[in-house]
């Protein structure tokens, strides 16, 4: 019944995903699946560990407002995110502009936003948060055009539940603090499995691309594919129960590992301190996007988006497959690590 359970929730962060993207939203179905975990859940007797969490920055404009005009953008979504008090427990940002380090012209958004309980009571609340967090989500684009995830969701009943897998805890205690809550308490359960799939996950991924011979072409999926093997060293030291947060986490691999050649991880960050793509998304004001309904705001971003898409990367084409071919390396090698040490 646990297995049951653990699939059935990373089963519905998938179907989470497109319900936050879709046209056609199945409402329904996401109310379902998420009392049915919750039923489950009561009904077994599982071993959790509880662990308490404090969200250390919090978001102070009047400082920040220099540093980047990513946190006006951010701001914005501060002020709108506050107004869905019942719908979010907490709403933060994590990575670089957390921590502000982020590299100009490379680092996107990354949020976390952990939903509550209340938002799952009724199709017509669940629709109408939607709405508002599906164009929020769009500012995301006016910091990067590339960006392939837009607002990440957590719900409550994932942390009295929750896969590390999922987010590593570390990533929360370097997040900065928005709106709702600045503490959670997690029950952190085991995800071995789970780790184990994200590995399987991603070599497939790069496997796809070297069996068709078919690498990366354009700045979006060029960029994907860096960031996927930039998460080698994270997903590498996980697997030996190690969570380190992402930028601390190169350096500590290499030295825990030394069977494994991070030469393609040196290379991927050096591409990423002289990347450079337009973005004109940025030139739409954000109070326009933010009142015409989403299919309309969706429709203008996805358009303005493309004369950054389309763009061609700046690295020739052997070292885009060269390097594809060594995360595939990398990642089908700590598969294998992974699996003959479980």
């Amino acid at each position: 019944m646990e297995s049951k359970l653990n699939s059935m929730q990373m089963e519905f962060h998938r179907r989470l995903r497109l319900f936050m993207k879709s046209d056609s939203p199945n409402a329904e179905e996401i109310l379902h699946t998420y009392r049915e975990m919750k039923e489950i859940k009561n009904r077994i007797s599982i071993k959790t560990k509880e662990i308490r969490v404090k969200i250390p920055y919090k978001f102070d404009y009047s400082r920040l407002a220099t540093k980047s005009s990513a946190y006006k953008i951010i701001k914005l979504i501060k002020e709108r995110a506050s107004n869905l008090p019942n719908c979010i427990k907490s709403f933060m940002i994590q990575g670089s502009f957390a921590t502000e380090d982020f590299i100009p012209g490379w680092s996107d958004l990354d949020t976390l936003v952990v939903l509550n309980d209340f938002i799952f009571t009724s199709k017509d609340t669940l629709l109408e948060a939607r709405e508002e967090l599906r164009k929020l989500s769009l500012l995301c684009y006016s910091i990067d055009p590339l960006t392939h995830h837009l607002f990440i969701f957590v719900t409550e009943f994932d942390i009295s539940y929750y896969p590390q897998a999922m987010m590593p805890l570390v990533v929360y205690e370097n997040a900065m603090h928005l709106v709702g809550a600045d503490e959670i308490i997690f029950n952190v359960r085991d995800d071995q499995n789970e780790k184990y799939e994200i590995l399987t996950k991603f070599r497939n991924h790069f496997q796809k691309k070297i069996d068709a011979r078919d690498f990366s072409k354009d700045v979006s999926n060029w960029k994907n594919d860096l960031a996927i093997g930039m998460m080698i060293p994270s997903l590498v030291l996980q697997g030996e129960g190690i969570y380190l947060y992402k930028k601390y986490s190169f350096d500590e691999a290499k030295k825990r590992f030394k069977d494994i050649d991070f030469s393609a991880i040196d290379e991927a960050t050096l591409i990423r301190y002289k990347w450079s793509v337009p973005n004109l998304v940025k030139v739409i004001p954000l109070q326009l996007l933010l009142a015409l309904p989403y299919f309309l705001s969706s429709r203008i971003v996805s358009l303005v988006r493309k004369f950054s898409t389309r763009k061609k990367p700046i690295e020739k084409p052997e070292v885009v497959s060269n390097l594809t071919k060594s995360f595939f390396e990398l990642y089908a090698y700590i598969e294998n690590k992974y699996a003959q040490n479980t």
